[in-house]
């Protein structure tokens, strides 16, 4: 089964996050050491894997019919912000030290995300939304 051109997007997106990597630990390390680089890390990997599976949801039930875009759409990021917040819940219930720079990574990581999308979205050609170019 061959996905859509929509995945192509996540590769640029996983680089991002992978060069976020280093940062992001440094920060964490300097504001709660050790607890601190693997909340960062975490964070930064919470994100990626939601981002990734989501688009890659969208993009399996793209091939069965493109009608059910939408509706996948929306479970998969409801199914996102539900993960999120489990993890959230359960570090804070965990008192653990690597929780703020597990929430600051995750913010990070979420505009990172989107910039590379709109980035992507606005370099892609839409072919059924851009004029044609006419020779005569």
């Amino acid at each position: 089964m061959k996905l859509s051109r929509r995945v192509r997007m996540v590769r640029p997106s996983l680089i991002t996050s992978a060069f976020l990597a280093v940062p992001l630990a440094v920060a964490g390390g300097i504001w709660k050491g050790l607890p601190g680089v693997i909340g960062a890390l975490v964070g930064l990997l919470i994100v990626a894997v939601m981002f990734t599976a989501s688009w890659y949801a969208i993009a399996w039930v793209e091939v069965w019919d493109v009608r059910l875009v939408l509706p996948a759409g929306m479970m998969a990021y409801t199914f996102k912000i539900i993960v999120l917040m489990a993890a959230l819940l359960v570090a804070s219930r965990l008192k653990w030290d690597g929780l703020h720079p597990m929430v600051a990574s995750v913010a990070v990581s979420i505009v990172a995300w989107l910039t590379v999308l709109m980035i992507w979205g606005a370099r892609a050609r839409f072919p059924y939304v851009e004029e044609e170019k006419h020779v005569e």
